[in-house]
C-alpha cells in the first residue's frame, strides 16, 4: 500500500492542509534569511512560525529554555537570538533546532516500523531458506514443512 492511499488530500481538512503548507512557507522564508543574513526578515518568519502554534504551545515554547523538549528549547533559544538582533546564534540555533527535528523524524519512523514490516519479511524468508540448507547438510531439523 503507498502512502497515498493512506493519507489521500481528499481525506485532510482544507484548513489543515492550508496551515501545513503555511509552516511550509514560512520555515522556509526564516532558513532563507538566515543563510542570507537578513535579521529582519529571519525575525518575521520566526513571528509568522510562531502564530501558527495553537496558545499552549506559544506559552510552553515561551517559557522552555532548557530541558523536556529539546525541539521546543530549540525553538525558543532561536526566538530569543532573534530577539536580541544576534544573528550567527540565531544560524547556530537554527541548525541545532533542524538536527533535532531530523532526530525527532527519524525516531518517530524507527518506532512505528516504518519500512520494518518490508525488511522483516525479506528476512524472515532469507533466513528460513538459509536454515533449510544448512539444516538439511547438518541433520537438524528442518524449519519448512
Amino acid at each position: 500500500m503507498s502512502i497515498s492511499n493512506v493519507t489521500s488530500a481528499n481525506s485532510i481538512p482544507q484548513g489543515v492542509q492550508n496551515l501545513f503548507q503555511q509552516r511550509r512557507q514560512d520555515w522556509s522564508q526564516l532558513a532563507q534569511a538566515l543563510q542570507s543574513n537578513d535579521l529582519a526578515g529571519a525575525q518575521k518568519a520566526y513571528a509568522d512560525l510562531q502564530s501558527l502554534q495553537p496558545n499552549n504551545q506559544q506559552t510552553a515554547t515561551a517559557n522552555s529554555t532548557s530541558g523536556g523538549n529539546p525541539i521546543q528549547s530549540d525553538f525558543a533559544a532561536l526566538g530569543q537570538a532573534l530577539t536580541s538582533g544576534n544573528l550567527s546564534q540565531a544560524q547556530s540555533d537554527f541548525a541545532q533546532l533542524q538536527s533535532d527535528l531530523k532526530s525527532a523524524f527519524q525516531n518517530q519512523a524507527g518506532s512505528q516500523g516504518v519500512g520494518g514490516t518490508h525488511r522483516g519479511r525479506h528476512h524472515h524468508h532469507h533466513s528460513a531458506s538459509s536454515s533449510q540448507e544448512s539444516s538439511s547438510g547438518s541433520g537438524g531439523v528442518n524449519l519448512v514443512g
